[in-house]
């Protein structure tokens, strides 16, 4: 989730070394929304977890 992981205390030195690279890139976050579980805990909301994980990296 976007609450248990590198995102928060990275995304600014990753967005300022993409903007050094290339300034009309923009780096932003594709994953699950913060919560207080680091799994759902069911198959069939992982899978559509999953797909809109994927499907929000290649937007």
């Amino acid at each position: 989730p976007m609450n248990q992981g590198a995102w928060y205390c990275s995304q600014h030195h990753m967005r300022n070394a993409l903007q050094r690279l290339n300034p009309k890139l923009y780096l932003q976050y594709a994953g699950r929304e913060a919560s207080a579980a680091p799994a759902c805990g069911h198959m069939s909301v992982h899978i559509e977890e999953q797909k809109k994980l994927v499907n929000d990296a290649f937007e």
